[in-house]
This record gives C-alpha cells, sequence and structure tokens, in this order.
C-alpha cells in the first residue's frame, strides 16, 4: 500500500503545477502597488508560507477566507487588539483584496499566468471542480485526517471531496482542544461529530494525576453541554506502573508569592524545560521576570520581531566572543563584523565594507587597532556592555548575568507562546498567564484554558491575574 502524508493545501497544489503563486509574484505586486509593502519595509520573506504567515494582509486575507467570510465583514469581528495586529485599515484592506485578486487573475498585470492560485485558491479550485478533482483521487482507498478539529471551512469541503470515493474515511481528533476559530474551525459542530467516538484515547500520556484531574474540571462544563465524558487516565510511570501525582502551584504574582522563589530555583537550576504561555498580545510581566531574574528564553520567530522586548541573542554571543577577542583570540569576519556593529559607533573609525575589503578572513584587536578600525582604548575592558550601543542598562546586566554564569552555552529550556502556538506540544512545566486581553465566549475560554494547562508533564503553575477580564474559572476556588 503506498501512503501519502501531506497537508490539505500541500495535496491541492500538486495538482495545480505552474498555477501555484510565488515569491517572485509578491515582488512584482510591491512594485505595482507599494501599499503592500507599506508595513514591511522592503522585508524579504524566504518562502510563501512564510510571507502568508507574517504578512499582514497576507494573514488577513488567509484567516477571512478561511472562515469564509468577506474583507470587511470578517475586520468587524475582531477585536481592537486584533485590528492593529493586521496593521491596515478597513480601505487599504478591501482596495487591496481586490487589486490582489485582479493580479492573480489578469496576465496582463501578473506578467505570466491567466489565474495564479494561492493557497486557498488551490483548495477552492480543488472542490469547486468536484468532478475533476475525483478523478484524480481514484487511487485513493483510505483517507485519514488528523488534527479533524482545526480543519477550517474550505479544508473540510475540500475533505468531502476526496472521502467520495473511498473505502475508508477517519476523522482524529479531540473537539475539546479545538481553538482555532479565528482560522476558520468549527468547535461546534466537532463536538456534536466526536461525542461518540468509535475509538476513543483512554490512557494519557503526558498529565500527571492533579494536572489531570484539573483539566477535567476546566472542561466537564463542555461535556456536559454535548453529553459526553472522556476516560482519560493520568500518565504512569513505565517502570512501575503507578500513577504519577504531579503538582499546581497557584502564584499571585512573579517575584513576591512563597511559591516564586521555588519557581526561579527550577527555572535557573534544574534540567526541566518551561513553557510561559498566555492569551495574546505581548506578555510584558513574563519578559520582564525573565531578565530580571537572567533567564535565557526562546521566542517564535515572529513574536521576536513584533514585541518590544526581544531576546538579544546577538548580544548575548557578542559579550561572550569579546571577552576572548580583547585577549588576543583571533576571531571570524563575521564575528568580528556582528561586535563592530554593536558597538557605540564613536569607538569605530572605519566602515564594515573597508574590512570587507581586507585580504584576510580573520582578525584579531591588535589588528583593528594598528589598523585604525578601532580605537585603542576598547582593548582596556573585557566587559563588551562597556562599549555595546545598547542604551537599556536592564538588558546589558541581563546579558552580563547569562554570559558570566554560562547560561548561554546550555541548550534553552524556556519557551514563551501563546496558547495557539503550544498545542500538540508538551513541557516539564507550564506556567500559564490568567490574563485576557478581550471577553472570550465561555466554551473557547475554556478549551484554551485546558490546552493551555494539559501541556504540563511534572508542574503547572498558574498565575493569577487582577484584571477583570481572566481564565479564573469554578475549577480554581
Amino acid at each position: 500500500m503506498k501512503q501519502n502524508v501531506t497537508t490539505i493545501h500541500k495535496f491541492c497544489k500538486n495538482r495545480v503545477v505552474g498555477k501555484a503563486f510565488l515569491i517572485e509574484d509578491y515582488e512584482i505586486l510591491i512594485n505595482l502597488k507599494p501599499i503592500f509593502d507599506k508595513h514591511t519595509k522592503g522585508r524579504n520573506f524566504n518562502s510563501v508560507q512564510a510571507l502568508f504567515a507574517l504578512h499582514p494582509f497576507f494573514k488577513f486575507v488567509s484567516f477571512a477566507r478561511d472562515n469564509g467570510q468577506e474583507v470587511l465583514k470578517y475586520y468587524r469581528s475582531l477585536t481592537f487588539e486584533e485590528k492593529e495586529d493586521y496593521k491596515y485599515d478597513p480601505e487599504e484592506l478591501i482596495f487591496m483584496k481586490k487589486y490582489y485578486d485582479d493580479f492573480k487573475t489578469n496576465e496582463k498585470i501578473n506578467g505570466r499566468a491567466k489565474k495564479i492560485l494561492d493557497f486557498q485558491d488551490m483548495v477552492e479550485d480543488f472542490y469547486i471542480n468536484e468532478e475533476e478533482s475525483q478523478k484524480k483521487c481514484t487511487q485513493m482507498k483510505v483517507l485519514i485526517v488528523d488534527e479533524a478539529q482545526d480543519s477550517s471551512v474550505i479544508q473540510r469541503k475540500a475533505e468531502e471531496v476526496m472521502s467520495k470515493n473511498v473505502d475508508y474515511f477517519y476523522k482524529a481528533g479531540d473537539p475539546d482542544q479545538s481553538i482555532f476559530e479565528f482560522a476558520g474551525a468549527d468547535p461546534h459542530s466537532f463536538h456534536l461529530e466526536f461525542a461518540k467516538p468509535e475509538i476513543e484515547l483512554k490512557q494519557g500520556y503526558r498529565c500527571p494525576r492533579v494536572v489531570n484531574e484539573y483539566c477535567k474540571k476546566i472542561i466537564k462544563d463542555v461535556w456536559d453541554e454535548y453529553e459526553y465524558e472522556r476516560v482519560w487516565a493520568p500518565l504512569k510511570d513505565k517502570n512501575t506502573g503507578q500513577t504519577i501525582e504531579g503538582e499546581i502551584h497557584y502564584l499571585s504574582d512573579l517575584t513576591q508569592d512563597p511559591f516564586a522563589l521555588e519557581l526561579k530555583n527550577r527555572i535557573l537550576d534544574t534540567d526541566e524545560n518551561f513553557v510561559f504561555t498566555y492569551r495574546g498580545g505581548e506578555p510584558k510581566e513574563i519578559l520582564r521576570y525573565l531578565v530580571s531574574i537572567g533567564a535565557p528564553f526562546q521566542l517564535p520567530a515572529k513574536d521576536n520581531l513584533k514585541f518590544n522586548i526581544k531576546y538579544p541573542a546577538a548580544e548575548i554571543k557578542n559579550q561572550r566572543e569579546y571577552k576572548t577577542f580583547v585577549k588576543g583570540e583571533i576571531k571570524s569576519r563575521a564575528k568580528v563584523k556582528s561586535m563592530l556593529k554593536s558597538m557605540v559607533p564613536e569607538y569605530v573609525l572605519k566602515t564594515m565594507d573597508e574590512l570587507e575589503q581586507q585580504d584576510r578572513s580573520s582578525f584579531d584587536i591588535d589588528w583593528l587597532v594598528e589598523n585604525s578600525f578601532v580605537i585603542p582604548g576598547i582593548k582596556k575592558t573585557q566587559d563588551f556592555q562597556t562599549i555595546s550601543k545598547i542604551g537599556s542598562l536592564q538588558i546589558k546586566n541581563y546579558i552580563r548575568d547569562i554570559v558570566n554564569n554560562d547560561r548561554d552555552l546550555k541548550n534553552k529550556r524556556v519557551f514563551i507562546e501563546n496558547i495557539h502556538t503550544i498545542k500538540g506540544k508538551e513541557f516539564d512545566n507550564v506556567v500559564f498567564d490568567f490574563k485576557l486581553t478581550r471577553q472570550e465566549e465561555t466554551f473557547s475560554k475554556k478549551r484554551m484554558k485546558f490546552v493551555a494547562c494539559s501541556r504540563a508533564k511534572k508542574t503547572l503553575w498558574l498565575l493569577k491575574s487582577s484584571s477583570r477580564l481572566s481564565f479564573l474559572g469554578k475549577e480554581d476556588q
């Protein structure tokens, strides 16, 4: 039996060879209409997937179409915070959507094809041309859709076409973890469809007993509404078969609470991993806390770009490299350029272009001084932060703390991700921020909380919020 594991988009893309929207098409588009580059300022996207995930217009249009909604209707359904994330105002979005559609369907404008298809177009083209698409699926005997609860409106239509002539059609998913309504998922229909599954995963392989029971309390109202209940037994020790107990700690804040010291010690002194998770927006309290204790952390790339507080990875490398560079160690051109770019400008006497013109690939600090690339005074310090152009004393001390304690030499164990990006992952410790930035529908809030808390393998830390909007529920009383 031939097996094929693929996404819906890739499956449909393979059937429209030569028509797919390319990065080159985007480059033509921004040359024709600079408004498409208004909020990206010449940024290079390395793939179409990155473009549609990170560009505010393409991200907006993708979610609108996944929900089966026109531009204005979808825009009006968004919160103020979400509208800010998409940058453009509704008039601009309507204009851009119309021009984008014209671009894709007019060879005189795009310069290469009568019809160019983006991700959503490919899926729509597949289910609209149902008869032709079914012919391309005649060899398909078994169709298995994983994470079915996250399928969007247009993806479900494509699944229907694909399943017409198969012998077996399976859907695997968990409606209690359906949290992508904004991308077109329909939790209500999946709760109904999955209420009585043919096969139920009864043994849990992640959550210890106290976390498991807490999660069941979170989701119980949803189970009652749709008249089902899951077994979902807690994690057992592989060697003894005994149920693992686990821990839950409530935190009033990250610094003064009685459990705050234990949290800090575990972050800095153990090999356990952590995720700090939240609903939306920049988690400033969490970021400031990790900076204050000197803990290295990792953000998703798109968040590291847009957050005001970023992880200073390059500066940390410079701090470490400079300690040996100032003692005479030879460094590569790339490392020297990184240090020079980060120095206060008055310490650097020549440009990067002049460094590139040198007929050598590595340098020591004496050579830079003798050839008037830097002032001699920089040799007096081994602390790069004294000559770095970083303005924040807090960040300078954070960098020093990490390097002085060799924390940059270890694999990162602390991650900061919103609830939607940690789905499907697991961590020894989950620190869940109860704060909400918008009003949420009751069951949506319960499903998000269920997903966040059920990532914990050992300890669940619940960070309470004084905000009126909160994930606090009756299970916390």
